[in-house]
């Protein structure tokens, strides 16, 4: 967590038929009110990567090649993925 509380980083492990493991930031801001003149709002937004993979069948390494691999993809030529997806591309 940030000392203004602003942005936390969470880790969470899900065990059952298959094993999901999250890492997620959470980060909020204050900012002007749209519908409220003259009115701050809290808004927060997250962004977290989910690996979901059965018990058995996948080793983490297996699994560490396709993270690297999707993480590598999203950060090539300056994150022009994440902009077309935060641009509502596909």
């Amino acid at each position: 967590m940030s000392n203004d509380g602003t942005t936390a980083l969470l880790v969470s492990h899900a065990y059952g038929k298959r094993t999901r493991r999250t890492v997620r930031i959470n980060t909020s801001k204050i900012s002007a009110d749209a519908l409220v003149p003259n009115t701050n709002a809290r808004s927060s937004a997250s962004v977290y990567l989910v690996v979901d993979a059965p018990v058995n069948g996948y080793t983490s390494a297996e699994l560490k090649k396709v993270a690297d691999g999707f993480l590598a993809m999203l950060t090539a030529s300056s994150g022009a993925a994440v902009t077309k997806l935060l641009g509502g591309e596909s």
